[in-house]
């Protein structure tokens, strides 16, 4: 029963929990952040647990003709006719991303919890977070925990900048 369980852990990432609370924050100042880690059941090595910090400007345009793409169709009267389909489309650019190391290779225990807190400069010059009818400014973060099997990680977790 040990080899599947531990295959399931590997799939599945059982062996640790990690989550991530961000605050709300200003531009020009410091963020700080803290990922909470806890193992489960048995002792295991993590060779780095990290946050990502990121900006992104996302436009979406409702209606949009697509000039590369053409469709051509035989109408009633059997000639050919082209047409361009039109449809909404989403640009994402992504504005400004930072890594920042919460702790290097180590081990822990089984039952260890431990919470990280780190520092992330917001730049003054990038936007706030603001949605618009076409464009919005997003701000996110993400902690992971780099460990064999399947890593734990906090999925994007969006906050707001002013």
């Amino acid at each position: 029963m040990g080899f599947f369980s531990d295959l399931k852990k590997n799939l599945t990432g059982g062996w640790a929990d990690l989550s991530l609370s961000i605050p709300s924050a200003a531009r020009g100042e410091p963020l700080t952040a803290t990922i909470s880690f806890s193992v489960r059941d048995e002792p295991i090595d993590v060779s780095k647990i990290t946050m990502k910090v990121r900006c992104q400007e996302i436009v979406s345009i409702p209606e949009r003709s697509m000039p590369n793409r053409t469709t051509h169709t035989s109408g009633q009267d059997g000639h050919a006719s082209s047409h361009r389909p039109s449809g909404p489309t989403s640009v994402t650019e992504t504005l400004f991303t930072q890594e920042v190391v919460a702790a290097h290779a180590r081990s822990f225990d089984s039952g260890a919890s431990e919470t990280f807190d780190l520092v992330v400069s917001i730049p003054a010059h990038l936007p706030p977070t603001l949605t618009g009818r076409n464009a919005r400014y997003e701000w996110s973060a993400y902690a992971s925990a780099d460990m064999r099997g399947n890593d734990p990680d906090s999925g994007w977790v969006p906050f707001e900048v002013r």
